[in-house]
């Protein structure tokens, strides 16, 4: 069986991990040291996934370093058998996909699960080949899911973009009103909402009455992310300080982010604090 330990990425800080198609070892992993009921957490196993509903169209960048992982090299659609064997698969009644050069050293790449793609809870990964579909990387693992109210309802679409080039992504090119914004689906829930106001009060010298001379009226979530990898986080972390960062398309300021860690699962569950950017608003106004 393939995947008894976690390998190590190739790329970091993206939601769009990348791992070689080799056998796994203790050597190559990456989990938390330590031991759960005699066993490392090395060797726990679970699926780290992203979810992606029928009729979503998503988009990546990658951020590698160097050329070498995509020279000469193509980005396909696999999915796998239950020994972990890949097959490459090119209907696009299942999965559309395009990939466009970016930037020096990376890829753009436009994910769409068409509305004749009719499965539910089935896994898939992107991969890169060389010559005839031999597969030297294979992506995290994606799960399509039917567009119904619970899917909907417990995922949200997170996107993004930057104006510098940061954790190797070429984000110097990137122009808002021509070039795609990152978009990825994540399991998630909006569990709070807060209201605040700041105002500016003072009294009259006359009447000793007060006055509210300025009002900022703001709003503010709670926004979790389920149960995932560290590395999901880290690119959680990385984007929500990014100059856009948006929720379903709606564009937030990200104030905080906690992460609690479940040491039974070897994985991560993050609480971001967010400011709704359209909702705050100055209101001058000079009452009695």
């Amino acid at each position: 069986m393939r995947n008894k330990v976690q390998i190590a990425p190739v790329n970091s800080n993206n939601f769009l991990r990348w791992y070689p198609n080799v056998t796994a070892t203790i050597d190559n992993s990456t989990f938390s040291v330590g031991v759960h009921n005699g066993y490392t957490y090395k060797w726990r196993t679970f699926n780290d996934m992203l979810p992606v509903l029928v009729g979503d169209t998503l988009t990546f960048y990658t951020n590698f370093d160097s050329t070498t992982f995509l020279d000469s090299k193509f980005i396909k659609v696999v999915e796998s058998d239950t020994c972990g064997s890949y097959t490459v698969i090119n209907d696009a009644t299942q999965y559309s996909l395009t990939v466009t050069s970016w930037g020096t050293n990376n890829a753009k790449i436009v994910l769409t699960i068409p509305d004749t793609n009719l499965t539910n809870n089935k896994d898939f990964r992107l991969a890169i080949v060389d010559g005839v579909d031999a597969i030297s990387y294979v992506s995290n693992n994606f799960n399509v899911r039917q567009r119904t109210a619970k899917n909907i309802n417990n995922t949200h679409l997170i996107s993004f973009y930057s104006k510098s080039n940061v954790y190797n992504y070429d984000w110097a090119i990137f122009d808002e009103l021509v070039d795609d914004f990152y978009t990825i689906r994540v399991g998630s829930s909006k569990v709070g909402v807060s209201y605040g106001s700041e105002k500016d009060i003072y009294r009259e010298a006359t009447t000793g009455k007060p006055r509210v001379t300025r009002s900022i009226n703001s709003k503010e979530y709670q926004f979790e992310i389920y149960y995932n990898t560290e590395e999901l986080h880290d690119a959680i972390s990385t984007v929500s300080n990014f100059r856009y960062f948006a929720v379903n398309g709606n564009q937030y300021i990200v104030s905080e982010f906690e992460v609690s860690f479940e040491r039974n699962f070897n994985l991560f569950k993050g609480i971001l604090t967010m400011k709704d950017v359209a909702f705050d608003k100055r209101i001058n106004i000079c009452s009695v």
